[in-house]
Parts: C-alpha cells; sequence; structure tokens
C-alpha cells in the first residue's frame, strides 16, 4: 500500500487577512518533487461564511490550476494559524505511486487500489447553504459520502479517519448544541453498518467560518488478518460510551454519543503501518480536566497521545523502534491566542523535533483550552501481505 508522508509548509509574509492564488502557489511550489500530494489542508482567516468561501475558491482554483487533472484533494479551514499567517498541512505519496483521481457528482476524491487492498480518499464535503442548521449540512455531507462509497463499493463502515470542522462548535441551533446535533446525524449515517473493527478515528473541532466541512479516508484490507485495529486509551472512557451527564442537547430526550475511536492502527501488512490519532483533550474517564490551565491541559493531552502510541506497539503487531511512540507530525488546537507560546513550549517540550502545527480552535467542550492530533509511522513485525513489491508501493 501507500508509504505516507506527513509534512507542513508555512507562508510566512503577511496576509492581511487575505489569501492569494499567488500564496498557495508559492507553498504549493515547495512540495519535494519526489511526492505528489493527496491531501492538502489549508489554515488560514476567514472572518464570515463569504470570506471563507471565496478563500476556499482561490485556494481550489491554485490547487487546480498548478496540477490540473492530477489535483490533490484540499480543504481550506477557518482556523488561524497561531505562527505564520498560512498553514498548509500536506499528506503525501511517492511519486511513483499510480493513484486514480476521480469525481461524482463533481465531488473529486482519490483511490489506490492494490493486492493488499484499497483506499479511498475524500476530502471538501460541505453543504451549499452554510448558515443551514447543522444536522441538515451534516447529513448533506454524509449523503455524498454516502454516495462515494457506494460507487467504489466500499461499505460504510470502512471509514477509518474522519474530520469534523463544525462552525461555533459548541453555539446552539435553537435548544440544540451544535455539535450534539452534529453527533445526531452521524450516527444516523453510521447505523446502518456494523463496524466490526471499531469507529473511525476522528476529529471535531471548532471552526470560525465554513459552516460543517468533512474529509474522510476509507479502506478495505485483502487479508482478514490486516484489519484496522481500535487503540483504546486506559485513563478514557470510549467516546461512543460516554454517559448521558456529558452529551449536550437541549430538551431532546434521546442524545446519541461522538462515534469514534481513540485511535486507529491501519497497513499493519505493509512494511509501515499507521497510526491515527483522534483529536484528544484533558478528559480524565469522560470528565474534563476544565479547572487546570492550558499547559497543564496540554500536559495531559500529550500523556494520552504518548500512551495511545505505546498502546498500539502493545498489539505486538509493531516495532517501536528507535522512537517508541513514532510521531510523525501533530496538529494542536488552542483555544485562547494568549496560550499559545506556553502550549508551544510544552509540546516541544515533550515532543522535540516532532513537525507541529498550531492553530487556533475552538474545542468540543467549553472548559476544555486544547486538543491534539496527529499521526504515527511504525515498522511492523510481518508482513502478511503475499506480493511483497505491491505493499512496498
Amino acid at each position: 500500500m501507500l508509504h505516507r508522508h506527513f509534512f507542513l509548509i508555512r507562508y510566512t509574509f503577511p496576509t492581511d487577512d487575505v489569501v492569494s492564488a499567488s500564496q498557495i502557489t508559492s507553498m504549493l511550489r515547495q512540495i519535494p518533487s519526489d511526492m505528489q500530494p493527496i491531501r492538502l489542508v489549508v489554515f488560514g482567516p476567514a472572518g464570515d461564511n463569504a470570506a471563507h468561501k471565496a478563500h476556499r475558491s482561490v485556494v481550489g482554483h491554485a490547487v487546480e490550476t498548478f496540477y490540473g487533472a492530477a489535483a490533490p484533494l484540499y480543504s481550506y479551514v477557518a482556523q488561524p494559524s497561531l505562527f505564520c499567517p498560512l498553514l498548509m498541512e500536506v499528506h503525501a505519496a511517492d511519486v511513483s505511486v499510480s493513484l486514480q483521481h476521480k469525481q461524482l457528482a463533481g465531488t473529486p476524491y482519490i483511490t489506490f487500489e492494490d493486492s493488499c487492498g484499497k483506499q479511498l480518499f475524500m476530502g471538501n464535503l460541505f453543504h451549499a447553504d452554510p448558515s443551514a442548521p447543522v444536522g441538515l449540512q451534516a447529513a448533506g455531507c454524509f449523503r455524498q459520502a454516502g454516495e462515494i462509497l457506494q460507487a467504489e463499493q466500499m461499505p460504510i463502515d470502512s471509514i477509518v479517519r474522519q474530520w469534523n470542522y463544525i462552525e461555533r462548535i459548541t453555539g446552539y441551533d435553537g435548544d440544540i448544541q451544535r455539535y450534539q446535533a452534529f453527533n445526531d446525524a452521524r450516527s444516523a449515517f453510521y447505523a446502518p453498518a456494523v463496524w466490526p473493527t471499531g469507529y473511525p478515528a476522528a476529529t471535531g473541532i471548532g471552526t470560525r467560518a465554513g459552516g460543517i466541512q468533512i474529509d474522510i479516508e476509507a479502506m478495505t484490507s485483502c487479508n482478514s488478518e490486516c484489519q484496522p485495529i481500535p487503540i483504546d486509551n486506559r485513563m478514557q472512557t470510549a467516546a461512543h460510551a460516554y454517559s448521558e451527564q456529558v452529551l449536550q442537547n437541549g430538551g431532546q430526550v434521546r442524545r446519541t454519543t461522538p462515534k469514534f475511536e481513540r485511535a486507529k492502527l491501519l497497513w499493519t501488512n505493509t512494511e509501515k503501518a499507521v497510526l491515527a490519532l483522534s483529536g484528544t483533550a484533558a478528559i480524565r474517564g469522560e470528565q474534563s480536566k476544565g479547572t487546570l490551565n492550558a499547559r497543564q491541559q496540554t500536559e495531559i493531552t500529550l500523556e494520552h497521545i504518548l500512551h495511545l502510541a505505546g498502546r498500539a506497539v502493545e498489539t505486538g503487531r509493531i516495532s517501536p523502534g528507535k522512537d517508541p511512540y513514532g510521531l510523525q507530525m501533530l496538529r494542536i488546537y488552542v483555544k485562547h491566542m494568549a496560550d499559545a507560546e506556553g502550549v508551544k513550549a510544552t509540546v516541544e517540550a515533550q515532543c522535540p523535533g516532532i513537525p507541529c502545527a498550531f492553530v487556533q480552535a475552538d474545542i468540543c467542550r467549553e472548559e476544555l483550552l486544547v486538543e491534539i492530533e496527529g499521526w504515527g509511522l511504525f515498522t511492523t513485525r510481518s508482513r502478511l501481505c503475499g506480493r511483497a513489491a505491491a505493499c512496498q508501493d
């Protein structure tokens, strides 16, 4: 399967809250020529939905002009970058890999398939009206995702990683909290599936504008022994098992839980297994450590991240290597700008040398100040796929 690369590109010149094609193009030129991007996530300013739509259009035009028919998926996220005007996160494959660029009803997506299995990448799923109720927007996004999965003959429960960007995540539509309304729509979409290997790794995070946006990664494996492995955290209650006490849904009688695993270990049938780390915060059991300051919350959150990486090694399918945690990249969401320097210092002290994206965003609970997600890459202990050359692609 794909050998994955994760890295960051920063635009360091002032932007005056304006995103231009020349800025995006200059960032694209920094992508190494021996790599082909699969997914680009641009973090930048957007004061309102009109500005967000304009910026997303600029990003899309620049990407499509630069790459033509081989354009990667792209998303523009209204989360200001904390230490540079614009930030681009790049998920890439080796340039020698043959990716299939497709469209369904105008929605682009990418697939890769070999004898080890199949991968599907979707990005920038959004509703035409970002001011519509969250449940309606989310249902529209999931409808798009479901149609693409069906077209590729992949079940809903093949989704292994999902990003859910939710404008004003802790706000309310009437008496229903927006994040809870999103969770209800997600639960409805997931309901027909069996989820034999657990729910996806996922992040649900706030944005300043843009309504609901969803990015998705799905996979199927040729070997039942190489199925994705859900990684649990002994220090946290599984999000999909939260009690009514921590769910917010106004006056509604029934409230659904956030359907995701704390992490997911993928592609253990290849030379390099990927660990997808979900958005993680300072929660013990199911209760927030909301009385702690941002640096203290960061310390607890990193403890969770490193614990999950260690738990992945405990599966026996991967080798710890020189760095037992195998972290390749972290994305750090900070609620308040004033906390940014302290959070950055804490992360860099505990995870030196790891590329980190720092952005400003609201977290799914009002009392939480920091959330962290990331990727790990590990050497596998054994190769179960019968065709080594295909696995090395």
